[in-house]
């Protein structure tokens, strides 16, 4: 489904109609895409994909991202604000024992080691430290 692109002002026009939290997070989150993709087009839709994906295990990026064994790289075609009833007020308590973090190996998940899993779970691989 192709979903033409929209003005900036449209979709500022349409974030304003918002009520914070949900305005702040939408508004955070286009702030983020558009450094990262500036190129991109923006729009409104309930349609999907708005892109692609590829995964590498090769990506020069691994190099320096601490903990990551592939890199996934996101092209967006459209980029569009989701309904706001969907968006959770949500609060950062505290990190994950298995998040990485720079200088440290995280621990193995339980799971990984049940029984149901052990012919489709590849070992840990090495990982940049940071």
């Amino acid at each position: 489904m192709y979903v033409a692109p929209m003005s900036k002002g449209e979709v500022d026009k349409y974030l304003l109609s918002l009520e914070q939290p949900k305005r702040g997070t939408l508004e955070a989150l286009r702030r983020t895409i558009l450094d990262i993709i500036p190129e991109a087009e923006q729009c409104i839709s309930y349609g999907m994909p708005a892109g692609t994906a590829t995964v590498s295990r090769e990506d020069p990026l691994l190099a320096r991202t601490v903990g990551a064994q592939l890199i996934v790289r996101v092209t967006a075609r459209a980029i569009f604000p989701n309904c706001p009833r969907y968006i959770p007020t949500m609060q950062f308590i505290d990190a994950s024992i298995y998040a990485p973090r720079s200088g440290c190996d995280p621990p193995e998940p339980e799971w990984k080691d049940f029984d149901d899993f052990k012919d489709c779970i590849h070992p840990r691989q090495p990982t940049f430290k940071g």
